[in-house]
């Protein structure tokens, strides 16, 4: 009798194909997921650098045009047997990490790239000075400037306790506290009268000396300055009587800027990168009394320094995405990516 061929497999051949695609599917899904897991760290590694390097460009471009001898590091409030509140300027030998908060006047250059028709700018940075307290400055057009001004104010003062915001073409009004002026100094650092570190209204106790409300008279150009906190002469600025004007250097500023790290407790390991701005030292105003934004989140470390004509700056993260599930301290620490921005 004929015997017929079988086509089939063997139970023990099944189990065995079974084991063999059951280990290659392990295998296989295991690498799987660590390939998915390095895409999702590599993709989260670069958000985070991405996003630390703009917000460094961001601070670096606000940052560009401040009254350079305004720039001060802020030393907080701590708890029990933490050091006092103080202030240094930033090129101060013992700025270390105990000032964590970066503040400083920042120039308007908004209002003064600001063009009419006939070609001038909001304020050119240049001015005559022509009696005890008038100035004329050239190639401006303080209309240009406010509106500009205005523009970027808008609503924001409604309501903040400021009503001495008013239209520079208006010469009957003498309060025009939103925008003042700041002599430049011969070294365009911004002048102060004694004390560099009390001239710029950081202790909000009226210390104000380096402001200057600006009156304008007749037209555009021709303005009389009004002292805040300084009643005396000031002679840093050449007397006009013997005929001849000089030409001297000024800036007009809006409003002050301070950034710092903010954790929501001081043991945690990061917290967010916090940006105050849209106050008036010139009024007694504080970092607290202005806006407040969040800049970056997950940040570690903030570090700047004056050193010569430039700061430096170093913004450290570490993103909350990357560390979960990393226990150990060493690891975190790896995780860790830091940049660094000089600011000329």
């Amino acid at each position: 009798m004929r015997r017929l061929k079988r086509g089939g497999f063997t139970l023990i051949e099944l189990v065995f194909a079974l084991v063999i695609i059951a280990i290659v599917g392990t295998v296989s899904a295991d690498v799987i997921m660590r390939v998915y897991e390095q895409y999702i760290f590599s993709r989260d590694f670069e958000r985070g650098q991405n996003d630390t390097r703009r917000t460094l460009d961001i601070i670096a471009a606000r940052l560009q045009y401040r009254i350079k001898n305004s720039v001060i590091g802020r030393r907080l409030p701590g708890g029990a047997g933490a050091p006092p509140p103080s202030i240094l300027p930033l090129n101060h030998e013992n700025i270390d990490t105990t000032y964590p908060m970066l503040e400083w006047v920042g120039i308007s250059y908004e209002s003064q790239r600001a063009n009419d028709a006939g070609g001038n700018v909001g304020w050119s940075g240049a001015a005559y000075k022509i009696s005890d307290q008038g100035f004329y400055l050239p190639r401006s057009n303080l209309t240009t400037a406010w509106t500009t001004e205005s523009e970027m104010i808008g609503a924001s003062m409604i309501g903040a306790g400021i009503d001495q915001c008013t239209d520079w073409s208006n010469s009957s009004l003498a309060d025009r506290d939103c925008s003042v002026f700041v002599f430049a100094g011969d070294d365009l650092r911004g002048d102060y009268y004694s004390d560099q570190n009390n001239s710029w209204g950081w202790s909000q106790s009226g210390d104000t000396y380096s402001y200057f409300r600006i009156k304008p008279v007749a037209t555009d150009r021709n303005i009389t300055l009004e002292s805040y906190g300084y009643s005396g002469t000031w002679d840093r600025v050449p007397s006009s009587a013997t005929g001849t004007a000089r030409l001297i250097n000024y800036y007009i500023v809006r409003s002050a800027y301070a950034l710092t790290v903010e954790k929501a407790d001081p043991a945690d390991e990061s917290g967010d990168l916090v940006l105050y701005y849209d106050y008036r030292p010139w009024l007694g105003e504080g970092y607290a009394d202005g806006k407040r934004t969040v800049m970056l989140r997950d940040v570690t470390n903030f570090l700047f320094k004056e050193q010569g004509s430039v700061v430096r700056l170093v913004l450290c993260v570490l993103p909350s995405e990357i560390i979960a599930g990393a226990e150990d301290p060493a690891v975190r620490r790896e995780m860790q990516f830091c940049r660094e921005k000089v600011v000329l």
